[in-house]
């Protein structure tokens, strides 16, 4: 009986541990959803510091963006013109993260709130946004390769519709 005992919870460990995948990619999951959101906490702490947009944080390659403004597929590119900001108090609100390839991969999913004015735009008192990113590991670093940004009821999107050349 004891090795039969044995036996059936070695086969449910077993079994366990595939339905679940390899523990060793959950571990490096957790790791990179950990690194994403507080990746994700800095970069808009360093907005606020800074006053402008932090282009480095754009994959190599580019991303492609869904304003939160409405209008068309925008392309950025890490070469594009600094955006500078007149007022930016928006803060990033329930992060959460989902790694899609561990060390390779994640999206993310939060909320920001607060006031934004780009320079030479239009004041946007009451922020409100969902937002989705993909994030790629590029030299070590992780980099926005594409992103979804949607107002929510009771907030406004972005002043901006496009970027220009």
């Amino acid at each position: 009986m004891k090795k039969t005992f044995h036996c059936i919870f070695i086969g449910i460990l077993s079994l366990s541990s595939q339905i679940q995948g390899d523990p060793h990619e959950a571990t490096q999951a957790q790791k990179d959803e950990s690194a994403v959101r507080h990746f994700i906490e800095d970069a808009w702490r360093a907005e606020k510091k800074n006053m402008k947009v932090d282009i480095g944080n754009l994959s190599s390659k580019g991303s492609v963006e869904f304003f939160s403004s409405g209008g068309l597929l925008q392309e950025l590119s890490p070469q594009m013109d600094v955006v500078e900001y007149e007022i930016f108090t928006v803060v990033p609100k329930h992060v959460h993260c989902v790694s899609l390839v561990p060390g390779k991969a994640v999206v993310a999913m939060y909320y920001a709130e607060g006031a934004e004015q780009f320079k030479g735009q239009s004041l946007v008192p009451k922020k409100l946004v969902r937002i989705t990113q993909v994030y790629v590991k590029e030299d070590g670093a992780w980099k926005i390769r594409a992103a979804h940004w949607s107002p929510l009821t009771g907030g406004q999107g972005t002043s901006n519709t496009s970027v220009e050349p």
